[in-house]
């Protein structure tokens, strides 16, 4: 189970480096402009959605286990 909440750590690294690489500039919002651009915002659902799925429905294929809701609020808070 620890290599699947790895996996998903790094996936939500990967997630919220997106967000910070967005602004190359000294902005500290790194929300800022988000509303305004549908084609980020899909990448982001999808690669979110895509993640839930693989992990939850992975199995013996993917080798990963189902994580339980706390599993899931510390992997997305270490992430960040």
């Amino acid at each position: 189970k620890h290599f699947t909440i790895i996996f998903n750590v790094f996936v939500f690294c990967q997630i919220f480096n997106e967000l910070n690489a967005r602004s190359i500039g000294d902005d500290i919002n790194i929300f800022k402009g988000l509303a305004n651009n549908s084609m980020f915002q899909m990448v982001i659902v999808f690669t979110v959605i895509t993640q839930v799925g693989l992990v939850e429905l992975g199995g013996d294929f993917l080798r990963t286990t189902p994580l339980t809701a706390t599993e899931w609020y510390q992997s997305v808070a270490l992430g960040a």
